[in-house]
């Protein structure tokens, strides 16, 4: 109900005590995602916020109406299903809809990136899975084990900026000339144009063909190890590859060791 009623002020007043207050690592000041803060005269500012109110604002309204005000009711509806969840936050939230047209076949297009990375984050904190997750106890008895979901492997990587800047530093994807030329100069790039479409539709498919690859290795190499054999995570997905490309493409970003990201003005990554 309070969110309901949200202002961009209040929201201002809320965020700036979480926001840093140090000199951005090098590189950071570029950064113009709308998911991120950019620093300016040594203060951090929160772009887009007007927008991001607005959504706060309709997320609230959807669970008001239809869910009791209950982000716990609303979970229990996908019954521990990851795909179901992305579905139920499409459904009911529209500002996470994700999607585009190809500008000329006509072909629609889902990305849901924002979507997916909701439901990965509650499956990362809650669903038992991984050092930073709430112990099962203190889940357990808040009723929060809903987020123990047994699909995560419908989930794709988190088509945004990072992990396509990363991959293109390892020579995984290849910019033609004139998309490079326009990357590294720092132009904006149009939201759902040909150019942003692509970048995301290739990460996502180099991502699923990463997570193929690995775990074909990590079999052959538990095979291998048939002495003193130390159990490895097999249970490879796509969240989990983007988790790792991500941290690394932050560090590597913070060093100044990576081109530029593609930029683009958008409420989807």
């Amino acid at each position: 109900q309070n969110l309901i009623n949200l202002t961009e002020d209040s929201f201002l007043t809320m965020m700036t005590p979480y926001l840093p207050t140090p000199p951005p690592p090098a590189g950071e000041a570029e950064t113009t995602s709308s998911t991120t803060t950019k620093h300016e005269k040594g203060i951090y500012t929160i772009p887009n916020a007007k927008e991001r109110v607005r959504l706060i604002i309709e997320m609230a309204q959807s669970l008001q109406t239809h869910h009791k005000g209950s982000a716990t009711l609303f979970l229990s509806g996908a019954n521990r299903s990851a795909d179901r969840l992305v579905h139920m936050i499409l459904a009911h939230f529209p500002g996470f809809r994700d999607t585009a047209i190809h500008p000329y076949t006509g072909t629609w297009i889902a990305f849901y990136k924002r979507a997916q990375i909701l439901v990965a984050d509650l499956w990362a904190a809650l669903g038992g899975d991984g050092d930073g997750a709430v112990s099962m106890p203190v889940v357990e008895a808040h009723g929060l084990d809903l987020c123990k979901f047994v699909d995560m492997d419908r989930i794709t990587t988190f088509a945004d900026y990072r992990v396509p800047q990363l991959l293109r530093n390892l020579g995984v994807l290849e910019y033609g000339k004139d998309l490079a030329e326009r990357v590294d100069s720092g132009k904006e790039i149009q939201i759902f144009s040909l150019e942003e479409l692509y970048i995301r539709a290739s990460t996502v498919v180099a991502v699923d063909e990463l997570v193929v690859d690995v775990k074909k290795k990590v079999v052959m190499e538990e095979e291998k190890n048939t002495i003193n054999k130390k159990s490895k995570d097999t249970n490879i997905n796509a969240v989990k590859m983007d988790w790792f490309l991500w941290n690394i493409g932050e560090e590597l970003d913070r060093k100044g060791c990576l081109e530029r990201h593609h930029r683009v003005r958008t409420i989807f990554y």
